[in-house]
C-alpha cells in the first residue's frame, strides 16, 4: 500500500505572503478586504495540483513560546503589529478551510513553525511523507528523507521543493545543522543576532569542518583574527541563537493523522462558503478535486465548430471581408516542449472557431489586427505577438495599420466599469456580467476556443455595461484609442547613452568609495554605512550624538534624522550623500544599460489598468 502522503501549511506565512503579493483591491461584499485569502487560496490550488496529498493541516501562530522570548528579549520584537486588513482576513481563510475539511490548528502560547515540526514528526512515526508548506527557510531543519518542504520562490504559484539534497546545493550544511546554521548567521526576519560577521558561507564552511557549534568552539584555537574573536566574544550569542531557532517537534495537540483524508469535503459547503466571497474562479478549481462543477455554466459561451488549415483560413477571410467582430485568444504552452506545439490562436466568429498554430497563427492575427474587428483581454499584449517592444524583432503591421486598427479590449472595460478589482481576466469578467466562469479545458486549444468564445460573447455585456453607466465615451474615445499608442510607444523606446552612463558609474563608484572611506575616519572604525541598525550605533553610541527618536528596531537613521544631525556634526551629512549616489548609481545609472533590448534601446511597459487615479 503506498505510503500516505500529508501536507501541513504554514497558514500564517502564506497569508502575509499573499497579502503582499496581490493587490489590496479585492473585497468580499461587506467591504472586507480579501486579497490575501484570494492569494492564500490560488497557492493551496497550485500546490494541490502539483502535490496531490492524501490530508491537508493547516497551522497557524498563537502566540510566541515563553523559552524564546526568555533566551532572547528581541525574539521578533522588531516585527510591527499585523496590518488591520491581513488581520480582519484571518477569520475568512478559516472558514474556506473548514468548508474544505482541512483540519485547522492552532496551539496557545507557540508558533506555527512548532505545530509543522510537531506533525512531520508524528507522521515520520507512522511512516507518512510531508510536505511542509511555507515561506520560512527555518523549516528548512524538518528536511528528511520522509520529509520535504514546499516553497514559494516569487508570486504566489511558482513553488520549489526541498528535501535533504536542495538544503545541501543551497545552503552546504545538512538539516540537521540548520538550527546550528542560524545560530552562527543569525536571522533578521526573526531578529536572531547571531555571530557578527558571519554569513552564510563562513557559516556553512565552520560546520562543515566542525559539525555542530560544539564542535567549532571545541576547536576554537584552530581559528585565526578576528573570526576567533567574534566567535569568542559572541559564543552565548551563537548558543541561544540556535535555541531559539530550533523548531519543537512534540507538542500536544489532538489530531487524528491516520483518519484524515483529502478532499473529503461537501460540494454543498464549499460553494456556500466561496460564493460568499464572490471566489467564483476558485471555486471551480476546488469542487473539481470531487468530480463537482458549479452550478452556474455559461451556456451563452458556444465555441461551436472547430475549424483547421484552410477552413480556418477561410473564416478569417469571410470575417475581415464582412466586418463582423470576432473574439480573438492566444494561448501559449505551459510547457516548452522539444517537438514542437507552439502558441495558439483561436478566433471565434458566427460561423464558428478558427484554430491555427505557430507561424500560421502570428500572421492570421496580424491580417485581424491590420484590417479587422477584434476583442481580446489584452489587446496590447495581444498586438505585442506581431508588433514587439523589441525593435530587433520584426513586425508584422505597421504604426499606421496599429492607429487604425478596430478593437476591443475586454479588460480595459472591466477596467472603466470597475477599477478597484486586482485583475480582469476571463472568469472575473463572465463572472460579473454572465454569471459564469469558463470552462474547464484540458488542451491548449480547448483553453483557445473557449477563451476565444468567451471573448466574442462578453462583448455585448461590457457594451452594455458602459452605457447603462454612462462610461462609453470615456472607454471609447480616451482609453481604448490609448491602447495603440502605448503600443507604438513600447516599441519605439528610449535610446541611452551607454559610454556616458559607463563613465557616470565610475566616476560615482570613486565618490562612493571616498565618501566611504571619509564615514569610517570620521566614526573611527569600519562599519556597514548600508546597515541602520550600525549607523545607529556609531551615531549614538560611539559619537554619542543626540537620538531623536527610537523605533521597536533601534535607533532612527532616517533622513530627517540625519538631516538634523548634520548641523551638529560632519558625518550624517556625508551618510544623506552616500545613500543619494548609492540609490542613483544601483537604481539608474548601473541598471539601465542591463535593461536594453536587442535594439540597444530601453522598452518601458505602460499599462492602463493597473492604478486607479
Amino acid at each position: 500500500m503506498p505510503e500516505k502522503k500529508v501536507a501541513v501549511i504554514d497558514g500564517n506565512s502564506l497569508m502575509h505572503r499573499a497579502f503582499h503579493a496581490v493587490p489590496p483591491t479585492m473585497n468580499a461584499p461587506d467591504g472586507t478586504p480579501t486579497n490575501a485569502v484570494f492569494g492564500f487560496i490560488a497557492m493551496l490550488l497550485k500546490f494541490i495540483d502539483i502535490s496531490n496529498p492524501d490530508a491537508i493541516v493547516c497551522a497557524f501562530d498563537a502566540g510566541r513560546p515563553k523559552f524564546r522570548t526568555e533566551a532572547l528579549e528581541q525574539y521578533k520584537a522588531q516585527r510591527p503589529p499585523m496590518d488591520p486588513g491581513l488581520k480582519a482576513q484571518f477569520p475568512i481563510i478559516e472558514e474556506l478551510l473548514e468548508s474544505m475539511s482541512i483540519p485547522v490548528v492552532r496551539v496557545t502560547g507557540w508558533e506555527g513553525d512548532d505545530i509543522l515540526g510537531t506533525v512531520a514528526a508524528r507522521d515520520e512515526a507512522l511512516g507518512y511523507r510531508t510536505l511542509l508548506v511555507s515561506g520560512d527557510k527555518d523549516v528548512y531543519q524538518l528536511c528528511s528523507e520522509l520529509t520535504h518542504v514546499v516553497t514559494t520562490r516569487k508570486g504566489i504559484t511558482d513553488v520549489a521543493i526541498y528535501g535533504p539534497g536542495e538544503v545541501r546545493e543551497r545552503y552546504g550544511v545538512e538539516p540537521s545543522q540548520f538550527p546550528d546554521f542560524l545560530g552562527l548567521k543569525g536571522d533578521s526576519s526573526d531578529n536572531i543576532p547571531g555571530v557578527p560577521g558571519v554569513g552564510d558561507k563562513t557559516a556553512a564552511k565552520l560546520l562543515g569542518a566542525y559539525g555542530s557549534l560544539e564542535g567549532i568552539y571545541e576547536h576554537i584555537d584552530e581559528l585565526r583574527g578576528k573570526q576567533k574573536e567574534r566567535m569568542e566574544e559572541n559564543r552565548d550569542a551563537a548558543f541561544t541563537s540556535r535555541k531559539v531557532a530550533t523548531i519543537v517537534r512534540d507538542l500536544d495537540f489532538p489530531l487524528d493523522l491516520e483518519g484524515a483524508a483529502f478532499p473529503a469535503f461537501s460540494a454543498q459547503a464549499v460553494t456556500e462558503a466561496f460564493s460568499k466571497y464572490r471566489f467564483n474562479a476558485h471555486l471551480t478549481r476546488v469542487l473539481k478535486l470531487v468530480g463537482e462543477a458549479p452550478e452556474r455554466a455559461s451556456a451563452a459561451i458556444e465555441v461551436g465548430q472547430v475549424l483547421h488549415g484552410e477552413e480556418a483560413e477561410k473564416l478569417v477571410d469571410a470575417v475581415l471581408e464582412s466586418g463582423e467582430q470576432v473574439g480573438v485568444a492566444i494561448v501559449d504552452p505551459e510547457q516548452e516542449s522539444l517537438f514542437g506545439g507552439g502558441s495558439v490562436v483561436a478566433v471565434s466568429a458566427s460561423q464558428g472557431c478558427a484554430v491555427f498554430t505557430d507561424d500560421v497563427a502570428f500572421s492570421q492575427l496580424a491580417r485581424l489586427v491590420a484590417g479587422g474587428n477584434f476583442a481580446a483581454i489584452d489587446v496590447k499584449a495581444a498586438v505585442h505577438r506581431v508588433y514587439p517592444a523589441d525593435n530587433a524583432l520584426p513586425a508584422l503591421v505597421d504604426d499606421g495599420q496599429l492607429m487604425s486598427m478596430r478593437a476591443f479590449d475586454l479588460g480595459l472595460a472591466g477596467y472603466v466599469l470597475n477599477s478597484s478589482v486586482s485583475e480582469y481576466t476571463y472568469d472575473v469578467l463572465l463572472d460579473t456580467y454572465m454569471g459564469g466562469v469558463l470552462p474547464v479545458a484540458k488542451t491548449e486549444e480547448q483553453r483557445a476556443t473557449a477563451q476565444a468564445a468567451a471573448a466574442r460573447a462578453l462583448i455585448g455585456p461590457l457594451t452594455r455595461a458602459l452605457e447603462d453607466e454612462g462610461s462609453e465615451r470615456a472607454y471609447f474615445d480616451i482609453d481604448l484609442p490609448l491602447v495603440a499608442v502605448l503600443a507604438i510607444m513600447e516599441r519605439t523606446g528610449a535610446a541611452i547613452d551607454v559610454e556616458r552612463l559607463a563613465q557616470l558609474g565610475a566616476s560615482t563608484g570613486e565618490e562612493i568609495e571616498g565618501l566611504r572611506t571619509q564615514i569610517f575616519e570620521l566614526a573611527g572604525q569600519e562599519f556597514n554605512v548600508d546597515s541602520p541598525k550600525q549607523l545607529g550605533h556609531i551615531l549614538f553610541e560611539v559619537l554619542g550624538l543626540p537620538a531623536r527618536k527610537k523605533t521597536q528596531r533601534g535607533y532612527s537613521t532616517d533622513a530627517k534624522v540625519l538631516k538634523d544631525l548634520a548641523e551638529i556634526h560632519e558625518l550624517p551629512a556625508l551618510v544623506l550623500r552616500y545613500r543619494e549616489l548609492a540609490k542613483i548609481k544601483s537604481t539608474y545609472i548601473d541598471a539601465l544599460p542591463r535593461m536594453r533590448a536587442g535594439d540597444g534601446r530601453v522598452h518601458s511597459s505602460f499599462n492602463e489598468t493597473v492604478t486607479t487615479t
